[in-house]
Order: structure tokens, then sequence, then C-alpha cells
């Protein structure tokens, strides 16, 4: 598996490519757990290098700082040189797509990562980490929803509906036909989420109270929430190609381009964790179902 890999030949600087963004999150993760480090996500590479150069002087826990898609970095080779601040940190640099042609690919070869080219095996072990379910049921839902973030959120949106200790095939089978994985929004749904997405205050708090009237649940919003939000971010970091390296329709595309550049990435990535967090939240009886929508609003619109 590729986290074994990684593990084994441990390094100061990691470049994570692919568009399975749950996945690097959990390798993030791990390896900041692996070096007792904290996280710390910043804008560019040069002032990830000057934060380690800086905290070089005071005795501290060790830092993972990450970094998405800084291109000028990429492309300026004079650069590079300042990798050299991490001697007790670790950077990781995120992209979406590199080309192997480049100076950089070639270069950085061993550090790089490809989440493309992950095995579906290694998807469904991430799944049956967390679930109960067989490889068929695991390799089902993520057939259905395209990449793990999607499928751990339907996944736990099933086992809390349904309240069993595992899913078969015929539940999950249910689950689509009842609407319970990618249940259509009504339009109060839709419009809730483009306010959220483009920064509306006003407009995400009058329509939640409009969802909540007509009997909205909050996984169903936040299940959109969390679509929609996963579409934006890979159209703001796929660069020109959008339709070839992001997969989506070209109406996924056009929606998601009208609201690219609200957020930056890195508060995208902050609305994805918060509502997985959110959900977990309900799962566990830490957050009441009806309040968590507008736990979500002001956690994210009200903290950016």
């Amino acid at each position: 598996m590729m986290l074994e890999k990684l593990f084994s030949e441990p390094t100061n600087f990691y470049v994570f490519i692919g568009e399975e963004w749950k996945l690097k999150q959990i390798y993030i993760e791990q390896i900041a757990a692996n070096l007792h480090a904290v996280r710390r996500s910043v804008d560019t590479v040069l002032e990830a290098c000057k934060l380690a150069r800086t905290a070089r002087l005071f005795a501290r826990t060790r830092t993972v700082y990450v970094v998405a898609e800084d291109n000028s970095f990429i492309t300026d080779a004079r650069a590079w040189a300042a990798l050299d601040a991490f001697e007790n940190d670790v950077l990781i640099l995120i992209l979406t797509k590199l080309d192997n042609r480049l100076k950089f690919a070639k270069t950085w070869k061993s550090q790089i990562f490809d989440f493309d080219s992950v095995a579906a095996g290694e998807l469904v072990v991430q799944c049956q980490q967390r679930f109960d379910i067989s490889d068929r049921v695991a390799k089902s839902v993520l057939d259905i929803c395209g990449d793990l973030g999607q499928t751990l959120f339907e996944l736990d949106k099933v086992f809390r509906a349904y309240d069993v200790e595992s899913l078969s095939s015929d539940d999950i089978e249910r689950a689509v036909k009842s609407g319970l994985i990618y249940l259509p929004p009504q339009d109060a749904i839709f419009k809730f989420t483009d306010a959220l997405l483009v920064g509306d205050r006003a407009g995400a708090f009058e329509l939640c109270s409009e969802c909540q009237r007509f009997g909205t649940h909050a996984l169903q919003l936040l299940s959109v929430v969390y679509t929609n939000a996963r579409n934006i971010l890979q159209v703001q970091t796929s660069g020109s190609a959008v339709a070839r390296s992001t997969g989506l329709s070209t109406w996924q595309i056009k929606h998601a381009k009208e609201k690219c550049g609200v957020y930056s990435a890195d508060h995208l990535v902050d609305l994805l964790e918060l509502v997985m967090d959110i959900c977990d939240k309900i799962k566990q009886g830490q957050l009441a179902e009806n309040i968590a929508v507008d736990y979500l609003i002001i956690k994210f619109m009200l903290e950016v």
C-alpha cells in the first residue's frame, strides 16, 4: 500500500497529487500523528519556509506544514533551495495535477505520491477501517459516490438511518432507491447551498429556516453542501482542463465556476472537514440535528 511506502521512506518534503481529497487528509493526519506534530495550513511554500526557519530558534512541537496548489513554487527552480528550512518540520505540497515533463516532477520524483494511482483495494480498506462492511458493499458505494470522502459521508448517513452494526448489498440498494443516498434536493436546498458557498450569511440563515419548515433533514442538507463544496474545490484547483481533470459534467462545472474564488482552497477543505465533523457529532449524540445546520453556518461563515 502507498501509505506503507510513505512511512518506510520518511522525508521532510512530500508532494501529494491527485483528486482523492479525503485520502490525502487521512495521510496528512497519520504523518502528523506519527511525528507527534501539529498540522498548520499556509498559503505558499515560501511562507512555510519562513515560519520553519523562525521556529528553529525556539524549542517547540514539530509542525507539518500543508500548502495547496502553489504553482509559482513549482516553476521557480531557484526557490527550491528554501526547502532546507525543514530540518525538524515537514512540508506537504498538495497538487491536483502535475505534468511529469516538468523539471520539478523529475527533481522530486521520489517524494511524489500520486493519489490517482491508488488501488481500489486501498480505498476499500479505508472504508472497512471505519465501518463493518464487506468488500462488495464498499466497492458498490465507492462506485456510486466516486471518491472516498463522499463514500464515508454516505456510509455514515446510512448506518445512522438504519441503526445497524453492518450493511448488506440489499441495504445499499434500498438506500439508493429511497433517496437516502443522493436524495434529489428541493429548490430551497439548492438556494441554501448557493448562499452558503457565495458568502451570503443572511440568505443562508433565512434559507436554512425555510428548509427546516419544509421538514428537510439536516443530513440531507449537509450531503448537498459537501458535494457542492467538493465540486468547487475540484474546479478551483484543476487548471484549464477542468472536465478531464475532475470528471464533472458540464452543468456541474458551470455551477461550480460561478462560485470559484469566493473562498480559498484551504477554506473549502475546512468546510468539508467541518461537515464531516458535524455528521459525526450528530451520530454520537453530541449535537442535536435540529441545530446542526445553524451550527455549520455560524462555525464556517462567521469564522472565515
